[in-house]
């Protein structure tokens, strides 16, 4: 997947959440389920160290080729980390996408 279809693949599934879950929420009714582990956050200096990569991306570059890409400019503890993170979420996106072309 592109990051052009990352981005609608993701669109589309919020879409499809709220769509879903709204009449709930607004009658609440909606099942609450508690936050899994202490989450995270990123600010802006976090992307200093890929601001290349991602300056000189486009829409149709690959997920995989911007991951690599963002693998060959950190330290091994940090790849582990990255890789995790990028490789669920392309596997989430790519199920959303086919599910979307059904």
């Amino acid at each position: 997947m592109t990051l052009y279809q990352t981005n609608w693949a993701t669109i589309e599934a919020v879409v499809e959440l709220f769509l879903e879950t709204w009449p709930l929420i607004r009658e609440g009714k909606n099942q609450r389920y508690p936050p899994l582990g202490q989450g995270s956050y990123h600010t802006l200096k976090d992307i200093i160290p890929f601001q290349d990569v991602l300056m000189n991306s486009s829409p149709d570059t690959p997920i995989r080729e911007l991951c690599q890409a963002i693998r060959a400019k950190v330290d091994i503890d940090q790849i582990v980390e990255i890789r995790s993170q990028a490789d669920f979420w392309i596997r989430h996106l790519e199920r959303q996408s086919r599910q979307v072309q059904k």
